[in-house]
């Protein structure tokens, strides 16, 4: 299997920090050392110790997070359209669709989305203004 290529990383989110990467990296050694382990004598060991490095990196990501979203509250009354407004507007944004590149296509989906219709309902057209309304009766 190949490995991702290292110039096109993602950029970390921005509650991220070193902290967190490093109980990241002790939790997934943990989980590795726990699912190894699985069926021999030391397995209560190595699961009381991936519990807790996953309750550590948890605790951090809460707290971090807690943090970063009060820093961001504090930041939107200095600076409007700064990371808080970029932030919010990452989210909002979609992938834009692709349009088919055949007319085919085009014409294959209106034609199976508007299928035509022979014997439609006839329109009538509306009153002139001298032809008395009828009474509505209940």
């Amino acid at each position: 299997m190949s490995k991702a290529n290292p110039r096109r990383r993602r950029e970390p989110v921005y509650w991220w920090t070193a902290e967190i990467a490093d109980l990241r990296r002790s939790c997934l050694r943990a989980r590795r050392l726990f699912q190894r382990s699985r069926g021999r004598h030391d397995q209560e060991t190595h699961s009381a110790n991936y519990a807790s490095a996953r309750r550590l990196l948890r605790v951090a990501i809460k707290t971090s997070k807690r943090r970063c979203w009060r820093q961001l509250c504090d930041e939107v009354n200095n600076d409007v359209w700064g990371k808080p407004y970029r932030i919010a507007m990452s989210r909002l944004e979609s992938p834009q669709a692709k349009q088919p590149s055949s007319p085919l296509l085009v014409c294959g989906a209106v034609a199976a989305l508007f299928p035509r219709v022979l014997s439609g309902p006839t329109l009538r057209l509306p009153r002139r203004a001298e032809e008395p309304i009828p009474a509505v009766t209940l």
